[in-house]
């Protein structure tokens, strides 16, 4: 009721284009080059498009699972009061413009700065990642990795790749 079946795929495809931007602008690495720059658009643009029959096909599955975690999660008292709210004018326009709050300036400054850190993490944990592939690829099971076992198929030659330049 909340998400009419009508606006649930423009719905969806708008918070997937929403994150995207947010970790385009995050992107704090790559050059600040024109060419790049209409490259990663570009590239976005084609995900993007492409995976918007994607996300129209999983749509009935991620709202029945939605549901369901409702269901899971509050009493039938608080959904009929939830019902209720979603009933009113004010819970309409609720539910209408709360994917809206996910483009607002308020919401998206502070999800850059954290894509901006997360990246970083992300960036510094990498070696130590590619580090761990290439000794489970490498290890025989009498030598044993760490204290903990990995129940895990071994990286592929791919793993040895050389880290691109910053």
């Amino acid at each position: 009721m909340a998400y009419p079946v009508e606006t649930r795929s423009a719905m969806f495809n708008s918070i997937s284009e929403t994150m995207f931007e947010q970790v385009k602008d995050s992107m704090s690495l790559l050059p600040d080059n024109p060419e790049v720059q209409a490259a990663l658009d570009a590239f976005g643009r084609r995900i993007l498009d492409k995976s918007k029959p994607i996300m129209d096909r999983h749509i009935p599955t991620l709202m029945e699972g939605w549901a369901n975690a409702y269901a899971d999660m509050f009493t039938t008292e608080e959904l009929n009061e939830l019902l209720a709210f979603v009933k009113t004018e004010t819970g309409q326009k609720f539910f209408q413009l709360s994917v809206d709050v996910l483009k607002s300036p308020y919401y998206t400054e502070p999800m850059q700065a954290y894509f901006v850190e997360i990246g970083e993490l992300q960036r510094s944990e990498l070696d130590w990642f590619l580090t761990e592939v290439r000794a489970l690829k490498n290890r025989t099971e009498d030598e044993p990795v760490g204290s903990e076992s990995v129940d895990r198929e071994p990286a592929t030659e791919e793993a040895e790749a050389p880290l691109p330049d910053a």
